[in-house]
Formats: structure tokens, sequence, C-alpha cells
């Protein structure tokens, strides 16, 4: 018998299963669970464009090279 099933995999459904379930059973009302989701997730979203802005104008970029730039080389290069 194979022992090397990757349990990782099995946690991880298991901690989503708990998680639909927790969800679905829980005693507040569907609708408010949702509006607690979005605002969660609204206010996560909001962090991280705050967050790329600040690393955005604390690290900005002064040369950008070319993808090509290899390509316009007017001596070929030996191998």
């Amino acid at each position: 018998m194979n022992q090397n099933k990757k349990p990782w995999l099995f946690l991880l459904g298991g901690i989503a299963a708990g998680a639909v379930l927790g969800v679905l059973f829980a005693p507040r009302a569907g609708k408010e669970t949702r509006e607690d989701v979005a605002e969660w997730l609204r206010n996560r979203r909001e962090k991280g464009q705050k967050l790329i802005t600040e690393l955005k104008n604390r690290f900005p970029v002064k040369n950008r090279m070319p993808v090509n730039a290899g390509r316009d080389a007017k001596e070929p290069v030996a191998v």
C-alpha cells in the first residue's frame, strides 16, 4: 500500500468542509452572514490596495529594461 498519500490534502479538505458546514448551521441568518463576508472581503481588498500603493511609492522602478533588449544587440553573442 502506498504510504505517500499527501495528508495535507485531507487536512485542507476537512478545513473546507468544516467552514462550509459552520456557515450552513450558523445561528445567524444567511443574509447577515453574506453581508459580513462581503464586508470582510471589501476591507481586505482596500488594505491590499493600500499596501500595493505604499510598496510602489517606497520602491519606485527607475530603469525598466525592455524585454527584447538582447535582440537589439549589434554584435552576435558567441556561444
